[in-house]
């Protein structure tokens, strides 16, 4: 059985960037070759004159499981592009269709005051920034960058409940004893199916679809 789960989601690896992603993470419906090309490195291919600077709009990072951002008018294919993993943490955003891992929806809904927010690893206000879940702490961070630093992200969830909270914490407040944290969850709203509740701006309960065998523990990311 394990071999098998193993064998539906093998890696895959981008012939142009090589950055490897699980297939069904990054909703690979295709039998993969060996020219294989992840969505980013496709649309640069396609498209000559795309920014190959600028890759997530919420995040500095290059490079990585980039997937296309919903755009709200019609006037073409979008041209913007994000993070997976920069998505899953981002309160008001979520995916549209959970199989293909895509498109990404809501960016444009991201409260301004997340935007202008500074990140305390990489010191920069670019993208979009979520806070420390530890009581009232205020630390502002990319969640991506909190991953990099080896920040504690915690995803929470019971057996046979859909919904799950996601907690980040800040440098001072990853290493606080679990019986002492005052914490909440950031935010999540990750599909238009899904209730999201408002509670304190940043720090709302988070509510997303998960799989059966998440326990009632947290779990690392």
């Amino acid at each position: 059985m394990g071999d098998t789960c193993k064998e539906s989601n093998r890696l895959v690896v981008c012939s142009s960037c090589e950055f490897a992603v699980h297939q069904k993470c990054y909703g690979v419906q295709e039998d993969v070759g060996a020219t294989w090309s992840c969505a980013w490195c496709k649309k640069k291919s396609d498209c000559s004159g795309i920014d190959s600077s600028k890759t997530c709009v919420l995040c500095p990072k290059q490079g990585g499981a980039l997937k296309p951002v919903h755009k709200s008018d019609e006037s073409g294919e979008s041209m913007e592009f994000a993070h997976l993993f920069c998505c899953h943490w981002m309160p008001e955003v979520y995916i549209e269709d959970l199989t293909k891992m895509e498109p990404i929806m809501n960016v444009g809904r991201i409260k301004e005051t997340r935007r202008k927010l500074v990140c305390n690893i990489c010191k920069l206000k670019c993208g979009a920034c979520v806070r420390c879940s530890h009581g009232t702490c205020r630390t502002s961070f990319h969640p991506i960058c909190a991953r990099e630093a080896g920040f504690r992200m915690e995803v929470w969830g019971k057996y046979g409940c859909d919904n799950v909270e996601l907690r980040a914490f800040c440098s001072k407040h990853s290493d606080v004893p679990e019986s002492s944290r005052s914490s909440h969850a950031v935010s999540m709203n990750k599909s238009p199916k899904l209730k999201i509740d408002g509670r304190n701006g940043d720090n709302d309960a988070a509510h997303m679809g998960t799989p059966d065998n998440i326990s009632d523990k947290s779990a690392t990311l």
